[in-house]
């Protein structure tokens, strides 16, 4: 299955699919089906989000740029 990667507003980045979550000295995490990645940096389970973005108030929307059909 092809791994979906999606940016929610205000919120963490989640992945979806067979996603393999590499820790930086080389180890896997455990496999899951859905996997929240933080991005406000606020969480207490890092790399994970634990919805502490919600508290914080932290804010971003990310929207990819516009394709120009004329390009």
């Amino acid at each position: 299955m092809k791994v979906k990667a999606r940016l929610i507003d205000d919120g963490p980045l989640v992945l979806s699919g067979d996603t393999v979550l590499i820790d930086g000295a080389g180890a896997p995490y455990p496999p899951a089906p859905v996997i929240s990645i933080c991005r406000c940096g606020l969480s207490d389970k890092k790399p994970f989000c634990d919805g502490s973005h919600r508290v914080r108030r932290f804010s971003h929307q990310a929207r990819a740029p516009r394709l120009d059909e004329n390009s």
